[in-house]
């Protein structure tokens, strides 16, 4: 209960030694991180299948509770790319996009996620994330950046097509598509594209804000030039922005009924949002030295999807692009993140109006950046030499685009378990030779129990079966880490075989090692042989 209750109250250790320079350096990140939110929060809301309002909302309430609630001082949570699909293809089914029902299903499905969790937490959930190999996420992230491509393809060209959530039947429409682009959009769209991939070659901060005035003045320029009636360029429209947009999530018997169907889709989008959460904290924790509390970290994406889910804002995790800006940028504390939230509300509050004339093709343009950065060349290389790795990135790679990100999830979720066992079942045994042949030593590192005793059996059977029954066989356990009653009783049979046959078998243990955490000490005599207890 102690436990929980920790969990439960935000993390303010922070605050003690706060002086002007930790404020100052906070601040400068705090308003990068705001500046390059704005293009992003209309685009990810796009993405999740919600008017852009909401992607605003998403970027503070939620940034503000993840900040003080979990344990990272730099990570920074909101709007995430991998949730936000997960969010349209999960409600798409039961709602049409950007509906009042649309929204309040995504409303409480954010609260299942959000409930899921912080139980996740109470549970200390977050210390078996260690057993999902990052291959997974690696895959999720690069499987997102090209679905984000391609699902924005449409908004870049100016058509209006049916929502397909399979990869490649999107990637048709989107071909198909193409000879009806409407050439004014598409030029809007393209004209962004170049001047975002130039513009990072000298800032990687505030590039997409470039990219994103870039376009609107290019759209308003064809517009002033042709006239809107000829260029039929399509804009987001007015944002309706509210201070304080309080609304209780939608809990009535339709919502119920739609999340016992997404029971099982609301663990997976935990599950991302953990993941990604948890990873981009200790990738930012190795380069500050900071230490990370992964159900910290649970409790803290935990309590922004339940606090953010009564003020319109959908589901999110931590984005490894804004963290890491944020801490370049300078960021010393979760202040940072507050700053950041506080500002964006302020620009956004201020400049509706130029947001509401930002081009859909602008904000499709946004988005295919975003994706860009979010494919790794490098790791589909690298990972390619590595055999375990590599089968957990490419099952989950290919199911996540031929299947969707939940069915990814899961199996990539086995496939790092398979590879665990596998690891584990399968103990490093090294076998040497010594006094001249007379003496043969089977060193064993791992776990030594039920599922793993074929694999000594074996060795055993082989070196009977090439060269008899050695004077002495020693057995050697002083790494190994775990032991069970059906290890001991395997070699007690291998201690009475050697016995009857005539040889000597010698057992070699660490006495405080397996006293104390093996219990096994106790069981030599019943072993046989001799033992060398060091």
């Amino acid at each position: 209960m102690k436990d929980l209750l920790k969990l439960l109250l935000p993390e303010l250790s922070w605050i003690r030694g706060y002086g002007g320079d930790t404020l100052k350096h906070d601040a400068i990140a705090g308003f990068v991180s705001s500046l390059i939110m704005i293009p992003q929060a209309a685009a990810l809301a796009s993405l999740a299948g919600m008017p852009p309002q909401y992607g605003i909302y998403a970027s503070i309430i939620p940034v503000v509770i993840a900040a003080l609630w979990g344990s990272s001082r730099h990570a920074l949570s909101g709007p995430n790319t991998a949730v936000a699909l997960m969010l349209a293809a999960a409600i798409f089914p039961f709602a049409n996009l950007g509906t009042t029902l649309y929204v309040s299903l995504i409303m409480s499905l954010t609260l299942l996620v959000g409930v899921i969790q912080v139980l996740m937490a109470g549970l200390k959930f977050g210390s078996l994330l260690k057993f999902v190999s990052p291959a997974v996420i690696t895959a999720i992230t690069n499987a997102v950046g090209i679905l984000i491509i391609v699902s924005a393809g449409w908004g870049l060209l100016g058509v209006h097509n049916m929502v397909e959530w399979h990869f490649i039947t999107k990637l048709n429409q989107l071909l198909h598509d193409i000879p009806l682009a409407n050439p004014y959009t598409a030029s809007v769209g393209i004209f962004t594209l170049l001047v975002g991939f130039t513009s990072r070659a000298f800032t990687r901060k505030l590039n997409l804000i470039i990219a994103m005035f870039a376009g609107i003045g290019f759209s308003w320029l064809l517009n002033y030039l042709l006239g809107s009636e000829t260029t039929g360029i399509e804009v987001l429209g007015h944002l309706n922005v509210t201070a304080l947009p309080f609304s209780v999530p939608n809990m009535k018997i339709e919502a119920v009924y739609v999340l016992q169907h997404l029971l099982l889709t609301g663990f997976a989008i935990a599950m991302v949002g953990a993941l990604q959460a948890t990873v981009i904290a200790r990738a930012l924790a190795d380069r500050s030295g900071q230490l990370i509390d992964k159900n910290k970290e649970l409790i803290g994406q935990g309590m922004s999807n339940i606090v953010g889910s009564f003020f319109l804002c959908f589901a999110g995790s931590s984005s490894f692009n804004r963290s890491m800006v944020h801490y370049q940028s300078g960021a010393k504390t979760p202040f940072a993140a507050i700053i950041s939230a506080v500002l964006l509300f302020a620009f956004v509050y201020v400049g509706q109006a130029v947001i509401s004339i930002m081009p859909v093709a602008v904000m499709s343009a946004v988005l295919i950046q975003v994706g860009w950065r979010l494919i790794d060349r490098r790791e589909f290389r690298r990972i390619f030499h590595l055999r375990s790795e590599a089968l957990i990135f490419y099952i989950t790679f290919t199911v996540a685009l031929m299947f969707g990100l939940v069915d990814a999830i899961f199996y990539g979720m086995v496939a790092s378990l398979f590879v665990y066992l596998r690891g584990v079942i399968n103990p490093n045994v090294t076998s040497t030779v010594e006094d001249q042949g007379a003496q043969h030593i089977l060193q064993l590192r791992g776990h030594l129990f039920f599922a793993t005793l074929t694999h000594l059996s074996s060795h055993v059977h082989k070196l009977r079966k090439s060269g008899g029954i050695p004077a002495t066989l020693i057995v050697d356990l002083r790494e190994v880490t775990y032991i069970d009653w059906a290890a001991i009783r395997l070699l007690r049979r291998i201690a009475q075989d050697w016995g009857t046959a005539g040889g000597k078998f010698v057992l070699r243990i660490l006495e405080n090692q397996h006293e104390k955490t093996l219990g096994i000490v106790h069981q030599l005599k019943k072993i046989g042989g001799e033992h060398q207890i060091a």
